[in-house]
């Protein structure tokens, strides 16, 4: 029988609108999500006109992206063909040169709006700019 090892973390700041907020985190390698973490929000009830199941779904919403940070979500009305039309358009998007991308550049929208380069992120005061771009490919996402 193997041993119990205690998990370790450590404090992150991150910068938001608001000021930094702190999150804790693990420091253990990481691992692909298991479908049981990654949380499932329903919209269903939600288009209804019952103000007790949208003030829910908000809720739930909330609690996965201020928890999670990410989530699913289902019943949402959207069609399948808008939601590929959406793929489509993002992957024709960073198909283009990087020169047309800084066209439209986060730093050139007051509310930070927009394209940013690999290597261009700073979560918080402490992190080097730009780690990403001296990071593994596989730590990266992808297309």
């Amino acid at each position: 029988m193997t041993g119990h090892v205690e998990p370790s973390y450590s404090m992150l700041e991150l910068w938001t609108p608001e000021g930094p907020v702190h999150r804790r985190v693990s420091t253990a390698p990481p691992r692909p999500a298991t479908l049981e973490e990654i949380p499932i929000v329903d919209l269903g009830g939600a288009q209804s006109e019952d103000a007790e199941e949208m003030a829910k779904a908000a809720s739930a919403i909330k609690t996965a992206a201020t928890t999670y940070g990410f989530f699913y979500i289902k019943n949402h009305g959207i069609p399948e063909n808008v939601i590929g039309e959406a793929f489509a358009h993002a992957k024709r998007f960073f198909l283009q040169s990087q020169e047309e991308k800084m066209l439209v550049h986060s730093r050139l929208d007051s509310f930070r709006n927009g394209f940013a380069p690999v290597g261009s992120g700073q979560i918080n005061r402490s992190e080097t700019i730009g780690w990403l771009s001296s990071a593994p490919r596989s730590r990266m996402a992808t297309f």
